[in-house]
């Protein structure tokens, strides 16, 4: 009966060691991370919210480490150097508001389309210029990643259009220019020619006035 009760308490003894030598490490490891300077910190906004753990400067703001957004892609961010690499491959360079894009920067995507111009609330807004892959180029006005506004585009083929754009599309007044220099001068809606429309030659001759509906020559 004696030596059960000492095998018992002996146990017990044991175990208590080993949960204080437990919280001993944990306590530890807290403090070197805290003094370290290293820190969790997570930002919310009205669209979402990122994570970061990293290091942080003597006012507590971030300095270097690992981002998480809500969509649960990663980035390793270093706001010494403005710049943050992405899981994907994805590089930007450029000023940061909140662990957020937000000024004039550069994104490199991991395709190969690079942009160059503004950010706001970590989405392209304001104006740039987009090199695709493929070689075509937009430089304009830009609203939450996408093209809204006047700008021009320039296809690789040698296509062109210069005028408004509207989610993306072609919209409200503007000049398409073939590859052979003929000219479409009119209205366009939805990425289409849509209204009066002048077309001129590569000289700038006028070769016919004729009317569209929906990219289709209405009268002849």
């Amino acid at each position: 009966m004696n030596r059960s009760y000492r095998k018992h308490r002996s146990t017990a003894s044991i175990l208590l060691i080993i949960t204080a030598i437990a919280v001993a490490v944990l306590i530890a490891a807290a403090a070197f991370i805290y003094f370290a300077g290293i820190r969790y910190i997570r930002y919310n906004y009205e669209d979402g919210y990122v994570k970061y753990f990293g290091r942080v400067d003597e006012n507590g703001d971030p300095l270097s480490g690992t981002l998480v957004y809500e969509s649960g892609v990663r980035a390793k961010v270093n706001l010494e150097k403005s710049e943050i690499v992405y899981s994907n491959g994805d590089l930007y360079d450029g000023p940061l508001k909140d662990l957020r894009r937000h000024g004039e920067g550069k994104l490199i995507y991991a395709g190969g389309d690079v942009y160059e111009g503004s950010f706001a609330e970590d989405k392209i807004d304001g104006y740039g210029r987009y090199t695709y892959a493929n070689g075509d180029v937009y430089e304009g006005r830009w609203s939450e990643d996408i093209m809204n506004g006047e700008g021009i585009l320039r296809l690789a083929n040698g296509m062109k259009y210069r005028g408004g754009f509207l989610n993306g599309e072609e919209h409200g007044n503007g000049v398409a220019v073939d590859a052979d220099g003929t000219r479409y001068e009119g209205t366009f809606e939805e990425g289409q020619r849509h209204g009066k429309f002048i077309i001129k030659d590569a000289s700038g001759n006028i070769v016919r006035e004729c009317v569209y509906s929906l990219g289709k020559i209405s009268n002849k």
